[in-house]
């Protein structure tokens, strides 16, 4: 860089520093402006603004066949209980060693249900899902006449698969292997 360059970014970095110096000043001569209060959006604003997360429904997950897409039903935050339980963090691979699982499946948000919201008519079904389990990793069956899912529970993880013309289940067994205490 070349000594009139270097002294032209001195001058401009100077010139910069002392404009907000001199805004500063002028503000704080003539003081606060206290007229400005809490602005309120407008209402239809308001109500998109704070409604709740958990009660939204994202039409993803299309059945095969493009009749029904899956939504699941939320009940909210995860328990501030879940994000304490006992749990190994081996380089930052977090597990949660009691359930042996992904230690991220015990503390996601809690998935009460299933749902299939028909792609035509906006229906809405609800499916059996087991009651003290949280849902997660729904997935369709290639021609579409089951759905997969796992259920965690306090101290294990299972696998379903379910009718949902029938709304019947089936637990799939899981072998149980490393990670115990």
């Amino acid at each position: 860089m070349s000594h009139r360059a270097t002294l032209l970014s001195i001058s401009l970095m100077i010139l910069a520093l002392s404009a907000g110096f001199s805004i500063e000043n002028a503000q704080s001569q003539n003081g606060p402006d206290f007229s400005d209060g809490y602005l309120t959006p407008p209402e239809s604003l308001s109500e998109e603004i704070l409604a709740p997360r958990h009660e939204s429904v994202t039409l993803s997950n299309l059945s095969p066949s493009g009749d029904y897409f899956l939504n699941t039903v939320q009940t909210g935050l995860s328990q501030l209980s879940a994000h304490a339980k006992p749990h190994y963090n081996i380089a930052g691979l977090q597990v949660d060693y009691r359930a042996n699982r992904h230690r991220s499946f015990t503390t996601r948000t809690p998935t009460a249900g299933i749902e299939l919201i028909g792609s035509r008519d906006g229906e809405v079904r609800t499916l059996s899902t087991p009651s003290s389990a949280v849902i997660s990793n729904i997935s369709w069956s290639p021609d579409g006449e089951r759905l997969a899912y796992f259920g965690h529970y306090e101290n294990a993880t299972h696998i379903y698969t379910a009718d949902w013309k029938r709304d019947d289940q089936l637990v799939l067994p899981i072998a149980r292997f490393w990670l115990r205490p």
